[in-house]
Parts: C-alpha cells; sequence; structure tokens
C-alpha cells in the first residue's frame, strides 16, 4: 500500500509533509481492523481540529439489538435526534422505526468541493489520502468545514 502511495502522490506539493502521518498510519499494529479504522478517524479529527463527540458501541458496554434496533438503541443511549445515513442505506434502513423513537433519518448525498489534483479534470469520491496529498493539512481542514 505504501508503494502505490508513493507511486501515485510521490510528486504531489505536500507528499514530503505528509507521507510520515500517512506511513504511521497504514502501520499502525492493531488485532482487528476496527481498531485501525478508528485509530485514522480519531487522527484526522485531531489534526483536522475537528471538534466532535464521537462513541463506539464497545464504549458503553451493552448489547444494544441487531440491525435496525441497533442503530436506533445507539441513537437514543446518545440522545440523538437525527440518524445521518449513506443514501445506500435506503434498500434496508427501516424508517418507522426511527420515526416511532423520534428519530429523523437524514441520507447523505455528498457531493464534495472540488480542489486542486493531479490530474486534467477533478475527480470526485477519491479518499481524503488524495485531498491531503493535494491540498495539504490546512485546506483539507477548510474544504471540511465548508462542505
Amino acid at each position: 500500500m505504501l508503494n502505490v502511495l508513493h507511486a501515485s502522490y510521490s510528486k504531489s506539493n505536500f507528499y514530503e509533509e505528509l507521507h510520515n502521518d500517512i506511513e504511521k498510519l497504514i502501520m499502525f499494529d492493531c488485532q482487528y481492523f476496527y481498531e485501525f479504522s478508528i485509530n485514522i478517524i480519531f487522527f484526522f479529527l485531531k489534526t483536522l481540529n475537528i471538534q466532535k463527540t464521537c462513541y463506539r458501541d464497545l464504549d458503553f458496554h451493552k448489547d444494544f439489538g441487531e440491525a435496525n434496533d441497533r442503530l436506533v438503541n445507539l441513537c437514543n443511549e446518545v440522545q440523538a435526534s437525527t440518524y445521518l445515513s449513506g443514501v445506500g442505506a435506503k434498500s434496508y434502513i427501516d424508517e418507522d422505526i426511527f420515526l416511532k423513537n423520534k428519530i429523523n433519518v437524514v441520507y447523505q448525498d455528498y457531493a464534495p468541493n472540488s480542489y486542486n489534483q493531479q490530474s486534467n479534470k477533478f475527480i470526485p469520491g477519491l479518499s481524503i489520502i488524495d485531498v491531503l496529498f493535494n491540498c495539504g493539512y490546512h485546506v483539507t481542514e477548510k474544504l471540511i468545514k465548508d462542505s
């Protein structure tokens, strides 16, 4: 993975500034994939100055059930009034369960702001890695907060 990133981004504007951070994230030693993912999420929250409280279901030491019930129970646990979901989940989310619990379901149809890439035409939907290597931390933070 590091070789692919090097081949793809070594000529980008912020490669030298960022590659050590990205390498540490990729090489993070863990037993489970969720630990890897959570490490990345918390790194970017801190690095990009995103001040949000994040919970993991493991933080509560409870059985929240399965599927839609699990999501509703987790929302109720943190007193959430809105559940944000990707549009792909429309086919399996039971909105009635959410409505009965006074939880609004909002489907995110994210359209990223364009930014300078190494290609001639903007390619949307790439990872945060692309934004970071092309724009650096400061501009990435601004793009996220302005969207």
